[in-house]
């Protein structure tokens, strides 16, 4: 997601579209979209530059946008907790968060995810 937010932010600041609006039109999604995608760039540059080291494009939705949301808003210190969540994806890059949370019902949240692991 973090280089979705990049391009994005470029086709904005390239003048390909005027503002958050104009790329909601042309890309056929909501401007609340853009804006929670765009969001992203506001997280802490340390845990951007970890998210980038997985690559573009993923090969599975192993981050995405709604498990990042509830960090953007967050003060530094609270954010670096999501490099302690996201540190085993890190160091072990074959690990997939879905297939450690088979049968689980919400398959997507790195949160409960590490939550689950660190109850054993």
């Amino acid at each position: 997601p973090i280089y979705l937010a990049r391009e994005y932010k470029q086709m904005i600041n390239n003048g390909q579209v005027k503002n958050q609006s104009g790329l909601a039109r042309k890309l056929g999604v909501s401007r609340v979209r853009i804006h929670q995608i765009l969001s992203l760039l506001k997280l802490d540059s340390l845990i951007i530059q970890e998210l980038e080291k997985f690559g573009d494009p993923l090969k599975s939705k192993i981050i995405t946008e709604r498990m990042l949301r509830p960090y953007v808003n967050k003060c530094p210190q609270e954010q670096k907790t999501l490099l302690n969540i996201l540190k085993p994806f890190f160091l072990d890059k074959k690990l997939d968060p879905l297939a450690l949370t088979k049968g689980s019902k919400n398959k997507n949240s790195l949160i409960l995810l590490y939550f689950q692991e660190n109850k054993k």
